[in-house]
């Protein structure tokens, strides 16, 4: 019997889900599958997956369509072949891959007849490649898997299934002693690129498959890709993402901003500041050093106007959570926007949302949506002020625009002063200021709205205490957990510190970038809901609670908030360690929570604002995108892009250690520092 075995599963580290990904009415599994099913001379198809639980919604895809499959170890993928094989009987086995979806029949068949008048233990294409990269098909037989499985040893051969078996292929591995061969075709096309490895590989699919391609043969194929200039132009070097071909390294390149600050210039006509946030502005920057506006994202990579690639670990000021461009959040928005984004009705899937709200979240008994932090958290506390009968309200944190929490800020210009007056703040972990204020204003306060973790970390006992004196007060807690949620634990800080509130506010990546956020809460006080204005036209889009629904499943199946937990402990040390090595260690230092490493700083030789304009200086001239902390998404833990982090932060530093030796440091600045007063954080103390 002959068998083709598919090797493919949801895990991906550079495109996960890719094989689930929509394309041409169906998905790239089904794609690939409906054009190896042309194939006259197989007698199976199974696709051999992991037992990983990441991958029971492929199992379930294979189900839907009828198609045979295979679990087994996820790194030993040559004894899941071999398990596989086995399983199904095959005495000849043609092994493809997942990411190859313009998989040729007709070619299948021609290799197979090949591999059995050839007498050949091993015969493929890959070794001396003329096909191009994506029409990979290696065909060997059941002695021959059976032989190697038992044999090699090596690791990488194991994971990579046959090098063992490739005695010719010039391979610095061990292998066995096999009769190989290898197929070639007339004309050389190993420089087309077919294979989907990265979100530029996925976009160029899709538009081959506008060209409906299900049915034409490879051939038919590499003449449609030659001979158009937009689909010749994919998979060219670096869009956003490192293609296979082009290594991090090789992307990073000493960048220039010329482009960036020519459009400041233009946008500061039509728009204040030049941004519509203060954050993602050029203040704090030092001008013409530094990037200002971005052209696209990709993965971990963002790419700004002049073209330069960085490393970000800004990522939007933390809404993207798995990465920019997330091809399996994306696809479930291009599905939904299929039947419309704002409907005349309530969508079906607003309901399932809040399920799942309800069952991760342990305060969750009811779900309202906005559309930004701000919102939520107003929300939270209008419903406070409705449920208590009081008017006061204490914040510690940073809870958004609206008046009751600016107020407390310095950027208060425009915030009426009786408003002011009903917003009170203490500093974080200070139990006893806060139970002064509770004493002082007692049955006045409606509710405590707090960032239960972030820049600061709370202290052994204190969010305990925080729930304990509200109660004793009868005040609402608030957690405010834009920040936190779904980065620290799926149920927020309330779950990873087992604090439970009445109210709680999320946001940020709970759509990976997709604008919306959620007041969850307990029902006796949500139910008030029906009694309070808090409606919004935009409240059940669509299109970013699909988003949602997509970020949060992918979290659940990657463990993606445990992934980027280890991730940012391997850089906080890796960062530190390179910071004592150039003599910085005692200047600066990168601390809290893994989740969310935050940048100190102790001595410095000139004020913190100029010194941190410099050390974002540094930063960019090595391609990393850096302000003040890590914003860490799921895309980042890849070898690749920790290793050029660390390697690039080490460069920044010693220019920094260099800096800091000279009498005035600040002349290391290379351009005008474009300060502002805004500062809504300065009450937040230790």
């Amino acid at each position: 019997m002959i068998a083709a075995i598919i090797q493919a599963r949801m895990g991906s580290r550079r495109l996960p889900g890719k094989v689930l990904l929509p394309i041409a009415n169906t998905t790239v599994i089904g794609f690939m599958i409906e054009r190896v099913m042309k194939a006259k001379k197989l007698d199976k198809i199974i696709v051999a997956t992991t037992e990983n639980s990441v991958d029971d919604i492929l199992c379930d895809a294979l189900v839907d369509m009828d198609i045979n499959f295979f679990r087994g170890n996820e790194n030993d993928v040559l004894g899941r072949f071999h398990a596989a094989a086995v399983d199904c009987g095959a005495k000849v086995i043609v092994r493809l891959t997942a990411d190859c979806p313009l998989m040729d029949g007709q070619l299948i068949d021609e290799a197979i007849t090949e591999f059995l008048t050839g007498d050949y233990d091993y015969y493929s294409n890959v070794i001396d490649r003329s096909f191009p990269d994506g029409l990979d098909i290696e065909i060997f037989s059941s002695d021959t898997l059976a032989t190697t499985t038992q044999e090699c040893t090596d690791a990488w051969s194991r994971e990579h299934v046959t090098p063992y078996m490739r005695a010719s292929s010039g391979l610095k591995v061990k292998t066995g002693n096999f009769r190989v061969g290898n197929f070639k075709f007339t004309a050389n096309f190993a420089h087309l690129r077919w294979t989907l490895d990265t979100a530029s590989d996925y976009e160029f699919f899709c538009a081959l498959a506008e060209h409906d391609v299900t049915n034409l043969g490879w051939l038919d194929i590499v003449s449609l890709h030659t001979q158009n200039s937009d689909l010749l132009m994919w998979n060219r070097g670096i869009t956003g993402c490192q293609s296979s071909s082009v290594s991090v390294e090789d992307a990073l390149s000493q960048p220039s901003f010329k482009r960036s600050v020519q459009h400041l210039s233009r946008a500061l006509g039509s728009i204040p500041v030049g941004s519509q946030t203060f954050s993602k502005s050029y203040l704090g920057w030092v001008m013409g050093q530094a990037p200002i506006y971005a052209k696209s994202g990709s993965g971990p990579i963002i790419t700004d106007i002049d073209g330069n690639n960085y490393i970000d670990y800004m990522m939007a000021l933390l809404p993207v959570v798995l990465g920019h461009a997330d091809p399996f959040v994306d696809s479930a928005v291009v599905r939904q926007l299929a039947s419309g984004t704002s409907l005349s009705l309530s969508g079906e899937i607003e309901v399932e949302l809040a399920e799942k709200l309800v069952s991760l979240i342990p305060c969750a008994e009811m779900v309202r949506y906005g559309k930004n932090g701000s919102d939520a958290t107003t929300a939270a506390v209008r419903l406070a002020r409705a449920h208590t009968g009081r008017e006061k309200i204490i914040v510690c944190g940073y809870h958004g625009w609206h008046d009751w929490f600016i107020g407390t800020t310095a950027k208060h210009l425009g915030v009426p002063e009786p408003v002011r007056q009903l917003s009170l703040t203490f500093p974080f972990n200070d139990l006893n200021a806060l139970s002064d204020l509770l004493k002082k204003h007692d049955n006045d306060i409606a509710a405590l709205v707090i960032e239960p973790t972030g820049k600061v970390i709370p202290k052994p006992g204190f969010l305990t205490e925080v729930r304990r004196l509200c109660d004793h007060h009868g005040v609402v807690l608030v957690f405010d957990e834009v920040i936190s949620g779904f980065r620290i634990d799926m149920g927020g800080a309330q779950a990873y510190y087992n604090v439970t509130p009445d109210l709680a506010a999320f946001g940020k990546a709970m759509a990976n970038g997709y604008p919306i956020s959620a007041l969850v809460g307990k029902r006796k006080i949500m139910s008030k809901m029906q009694d309070i204005f808090f409606s919004a036209t935009f409240g059940g889009e669509l299109s970013s609670i699909a988003a949602a629904i997509a970020t949060i499943t992918k979290l659940e199946k990657t463990d993606g908030i445990r992934c980027m937990h280890m991730l940012g402990d391997r850089l906080m040390k890796g960062l530190n360690a390179t910071l004592s090595d150039v003599g910085l260690g005692k200047m600066i230092h990168y601390t809290g929570e893994a989740w969310w490493p935050r940048v100190a700083f102790n001595d410095l030789p000139i004020e913190q604002s100029k010194f941190l304009a410099l050390m974002r200086q540094e930063y960019a001239a090595q391609n990393l995108l850096i302000a003040s902390g890590l914003n860490l998404c799921l895309a980042h833990d890849d070898l690749q892009i920790v290793d050029q982090t660390l390697k690039r932060a080490k460069r920044a530093f010693e220019a920094l250690s260099i800096a800091i030796q000279a009498p005035d440091p600040s002349k290391f600045i290379k351009g005008e520092i474009a300060t502002s007063d805004f500062e809504v954080r300065g009450h937040i103390k230790a």
